[in-house]
Formats: structure tokens, C-alpha cells, sequence
């Protein structure tokens, strides 16, 4: 090693090969994004389109007038947030949208969203409503209680328990998994596959994921747990969670 020179050798570098290389990568990055934003507001686009299409069927959906303006402030209010996401998207200038903006277009789009959702449930409400004139009662994974004289029938996915003074019970296992306790009662099959439980008095206790049961008679007590709906019609009361009500009268005694 003696006599060897051990200078270091200094590489140079090109200043302005390596700005050149910067710009280069940061107008590729730049690019990507543009992309990126350029697919991210065709998609937002097309979901405005649909938005609007939803509105124009919901904006020809006749409803009682005690519910028609909460209805249309819904659906005023969602074509307004539609129309703030067009603008934001769609500007007259040449920029294109910034990252905030396609941000504020989003929320606008949730916000018509809402809206629709808003309205969709005034809708459910006057179908309820209507169902309810009639008889008729819609569970979603909850407990009626009811009391009365008359017809009870029911279908769905329900676990029942309760009693009855004196009556019948009709049922058809449509799942497959009915499990049946009615103790004090005879108990014959009918054609179709349903069971007729006639003469019943006491206990009642039915569950399964599908199935329909018909309960008519005197002194019904019972509990219904579940998804599906009900009729009741006779001469009786009824509680849903916390609200109440009676059954329909339109059962001649």
C-alpha cells in the first residue's frame, strides 16, 4: 500500500440534469392525480345522473296532503344539494376541480342521499299508516303484545308464545323448522299440509324461520317476536315498543 495516492475522487454532480429529473417526477405525479380525479368525477357524475333519476320517479308519487309537504321539502332539498354538486364539478373555467372541491361535491351527493332516504321513509310511514286502517301490521325484529277476541294471523319468521280460552289454531310450515307446543287441543292435517288445531284451550308456543298461523277465537293473549307481517280483526288491543293501538273492526261476529 506504501506510495499508492489515496486521494479521494469527487464525483460531480449535474445540477441541472437532477432539477430536470424533479420537474419530470412531479409532473408525472401531477398527472396521476389529474387522472385520478378525472375517473373519481365521472363516477360522481354518473351518480348524480342516477340521483336524478331517482328524484324525477319520486317527484310523480302522489301522496295525503298531510304528508306531501315533508315529501317535497325532501325532495327539494336533494335536487338543491344535486345542483351545488354539478356546479362544483362541472365549472365554466378551465381549472380543473381541486381536491377540496371534488371533497365538497362528495358531501353534497351524501347530502342529496339523505334526502331521498328522508323521503323514502315519509313513504313507509303512509304505508304503515295505510296498513294499519286495514289491519295490517309490518314487524322488523320486534314484539307485539296482544289481547282479544277474534282472528290473529300471521306470517314471517316469528317465535310465538301466549294462550287462548277457546278457539282454533291453523298452521303451515312453509321453512321446514316449525316447532309446534299446543298442548289441549285435537290436531288433524289438512290436504295442503297445514295443521288445523281445533278445540284449543291453554298454552301456545310456535317458532320457526317460515311460517303462516291463523289463531280465532276468545280470551287470545299472546307474544309474537320477529320479522313479517300480522293482521289483527276483532275486538282487542295491541302494543308495538312503546306504541299501541287496537285491532281492525271489520271482523263480523
Amino acid at each position: 500500500d506504501i506510495g499508492i495516492n489515496k486521494t479521494p475522487v469527487t464525483v460531480k454532480q449535474n445540477r441541472g440534469v437532477d432539477i430536470g429529473i424533479n420537474k419530470t417526477l412531479q409532473i408525472n405525479k401531477t398527472l396521476r392525480k389529474m387522472a385520478r380525479n378525472e375517473r373519481v368525477i365521472n363516477i360522481m357524475n354518473r351518480n348524480i345522473e342516477r340521483t336524478e333519476q331517482v328524484l324525477r320517479k319520486a317527484e310523480q308519487v302522489k301522496l295525503p296532503e298531510q304528508y306531501r309537504r315533508e315529501y317535497i321539502s325532501h325532495i327539494e332539498m336533494a335536487r338543491e344539494h344535486l345542483e351545488n354538486a354539478k356546479n362544483l364539478l362541472n365549472n365554466t373555467s378551465n381549472e380543473a376541480p381541486t381536491i377540496s372541491t371534488i371533497r365538497d361535491a362528495r358531501e353534497e351527493i351524501r347530502k342529496a342521499m339523505l334526502e331521498i332516504r328522508g323521503a323514502t321513509k315519509v313513504i313507509k310511514r303512509v304505508l304503515t299508516k295505510l296498513g294499519e286502517e286495514k289491519g295490517v301490521i309490518v314487524l322488523q325484529d320486534q314484539k307485539l303484545k296482544a289481547t282479544g277476541n277474534g282472528l290473529v294471523a300471521f306470517s314471517g319468521n316469528f317465535s310465538v308464545q301466549g294462550e287462548i280460552g277457546a278457539g282454533n289454531v291453523r298452521l303451515f310450515d312453509t321453512g321446514g323448522d316449525m316447532n309446534v307446543y299446543i298442548p289441549n287441543a285435537s290436531t288433524a292435517v289438512n290436504k295442503n299440509g297445514s295443521l288445523l288445531y281445533s278445540g284449543v284451550s291453554g298454552e301456545i308456543e310456535v317458532n320457526g324461520s317460515s311460517f303462516t298461523m291463523a289463531i280465532s277465537g276468545n280470551n287470545i293473549s299472546i307474544q309474537i317476536e320477529g320479522t313479517g307481517s300480522l293482521i289483527m280483526r276483532g275486538n282487542g288491543t295491541y302494543t308495538v315498543d312503546d306504541e299501541s293501538g287496537s285491532w281492525y273492526r271489520g271482523l263480523k261476529e
